[in-house]
């Protein structure tokens, strides 16, 4: 996926699949979209069908790194 690519928004602070948008067209001032070269601290969950977004980076909150480059005693994220 390119990096300007986004399949998700967030709009009012919730996750939204372009889909589940309900005719709110992405370019409205208050919906921001979740590009693929995004770094979030978990995948992005859309409220409405529950899709996981992974194809944003999920960066470990304790290197700051994706992938996580932590011992596995050092730290608790997913990969170890």
């Amino acid at each position: 996926m390119k990096n300007f690519y986004y399949n998700a928004v967030v709009k009012e602070g919730e996750v939204y699949c372009i889909d589940c948008l309900h005719g709110h067209a992405p370019t409205d001032f208050r919906v921001r979209p979740i590009f693929a070269n995004s770094e979030w601290d978990e995948y992005p969950v859309c409220v409405v069908c529950g899709k996981v977004h992974d194809y944003v980076a999920k960066i470990c909150t304790s290197c700051y790194r994706d992938p996580c480059e932590c011992s596995p005693d050092d730290c608790d994220c997913d990969p170890h």
